[in-house]
């Protein structure tokens, strides 16, 4: 005799249509179970059961008050259990409902949002009940909304540059900003700012010219991406001269900690550095740094020294105060005019390019560093984390000087080029292929450029969104021609690179592929 006590919450109505045949299915499997077990042993292996296998690419997507479980069919299965739980213990012999369903997808409707559910699935055929399927889990909730107040101006205190600001929204990680000098932007047709935070700067624009914003609210914990409908569209008018000089106004942006050498004799912005430089050296604006002659100016209207650590821009940690990058507070790391000699560098691609899937539906950050040892103990500034973490971290210092062992090299010949390869690995199509004297600029909208992240280091970024699914090669080059834009042109020498492989000593690829 088999007596079979099955222990069920009800927590969902939708389940309470299976439960007939979840009985029936159940007992029919523990009965088959007990007429072959005499042999003993190996109860949990499919293949000496005769159970069907667990089903394989179990996913799950939530939506408002709903949750969606897909499976692939598995052979011989002639329906599939899906057991549910409000934590990550879920299993046959634990959970808090169950649904059988004869194909996949099985829906879930009347659920509470904000609160996790987990599942496990099973497959049954003749032989009875499969084991558990990997466990996957989901926060059903509502939609993100779009981003409400949103209000753009010139940013105050500087020229070439609009602040873009809007209320935080609930359940947004981070934000993208979507703009054009034509009215009527969307995210189809404006020039995308990938993951920031209000307010958001955006600078080296063009005087004289009205700019249009609409602004989107993001979840990029889910997968794939959750991005709103955009919100209202707004305009401003940046002030300034119709052609910036960049580095001289560019606001609050990051300050350089780690030691860089320009190895064209190149700013980051495009002018050449004045040989010799000017004295202080941190008054040579040409380099694109800050301090900025905005930040100069201020400091000398407060009667405050270069480098200023603002006391009121502070984060404590472990009883040390550390001033927060992109505020008031300025420093600069030491730097050099390396044109003189050829350059020798390691390049190194970002490691989200291997450390992570890829998806179309994601904008994917393209980041290359060159740097070299440190040969004549160039100062920069020690940097902590503070909070957040990976696009949204926020760095500062306690204002302490330190020799870092490598440093950071800018050379403006350098070229990205992303290319679509067929089956065979040969390319297609080339999707994008500029360098960085063709669009000089820090974060230039739609151009190749470097950057001064968080972390108050040199890097050349470029946002990417994948037009299909497949295998890319990205390719990161020096030019030896620069068409007379930057003299000289060619100055630099890879020597080796990281994540990726070296082509020759101007060049190094790395193959990705998009899901």
């Amino acid at each position: 005799m088999i007596y079979l006590r099955i222990h069920r919450k009800e927590k969902n109505p939708v389940m309470s249509a299976h439960y007939g045949k979840l009985l029936l299915c159940l007992f029919l499997a523990v009965a088959l179970s007990a007429c072959g077990s005499s042999s003993g042993g190996g109860g949990d292996d499919p293949a000496a059961s005769g159970t069907v296998s667990a089903p394989e690419n179990v996913s799950v997507t939530a939506s408002d008050a709903s949750v969606t479980v897909t499976w692939d069919n598995v052979s011989g299965a002639t329906s599939y259990n899906v057991y549910w739980k409000n934590d990550a213990t879920v299993s046959k012999i634990a959970y808090d409902g169950v649904v059988s369903e004869d194909v996949s997808p099985c829906i879930f409707t009347g659920l509470t949002n904000n609160i996790a559910y987990y599942y496990v699935v099973t497959a049954v055929g003749d032989g009875g009940e499969s084991p558990e399927s990997l466990m996957v889990g989901a926060i059903p909730r509502q939609p993100l909304s779009a981003p409400q107040f949103v209000s753009a101006q010139p940013t105050p205190d500087t020229t070439n540059s609009i602040t873009i600001s809007w209320p935080d929204v609930q359940n947004a990680t981070s934000y993208n900003i979507y703009w054009d000098v034509i009215p009527g932007v969307t995210k189809n047709t404006g020039t995308l700012i990938q993951f920031v935070q209000a307010p958001y700067a955006h600078t080296g624009l063009p005087g004289q010219t009205t700019y249009y914003y609409v602004v989107t609210a993001v979840d990029d914990t889910l997968v794939p991406v959750e991005e709103s409908n955009e919100s209202s569209e707004v305009s401003a008018t940046a002030r300034g001269p119709k052609t910036p000089v960049g580095g001289h106004d560019e606001g609050f942006g990051n300050n350089l900690s780690v030691p860089v050498v320009f190895a064209n004799g190149y700013g980051i912005t495009g002018e050449q550095i004045q040989d010799p430089p000017a004295v202080p050296v941190w008054e040579e604006y040409s380099a694109g740094l800050r301090p900025t002659a905005t930040d100069i100016s201020r400091l000398a209207s407060l009667g405050e020294p270069f480098p200023y650590f603002d006391p009121t821009k502070t984060i404590s940690i472990g009883g040390v105060e550390y001033y927060t990058q992109a505020t008031t507070s300025t420093w600069q790391a030491e730097w050099d005019d390396g044109s003189g000699a050829p350059q020798h560098v390691k390049a190194a691609w970002g490691d989200n390019l291997v450390s992570a899937p890829l998806r179309t539906t994601q904008m994917i950050r393209v980041e290359t560093v060159l740097t070299q040892d440190n040969a004549t103990d160039m100062k920069g500034y020690l940097m902590q984390s503070l909070y957040g973490s990976m696009r949204n971290e926020v760095f500062g210092t306690d204002g302490s000087e330190m020799i870092y062992p490598e440093r950071m090299v800018f050379s403006p010949n350098a070229r990205l080029t992303v290319e679509q390869l067929d089956a065979n690995g040969n390319p297609v199509t080339t999707t994008y292929d500029m360098a960085i004297y063709e669009s000089f600029g820090i974060e230039g909208p739609g151009g190749y450029a470097s950057e001064i992240n968080g972390k108050g280091s040199l890097t050349y970024g470029y946002n990417w969104k994948p037009a299909a699914a497949g295998a890319w090669r990205i390719t990161f080059s020096l030019d030896t021609d620069c068409q007379g834009i930057i003299d000289p042109c060619d100055n630099t020498v890879i020597d080796s690179v990281q994540n990726g492989t070296l082509i020759s000593d101007h060049a190094v690829q790395i193959e990705v592929n998009v899901q």
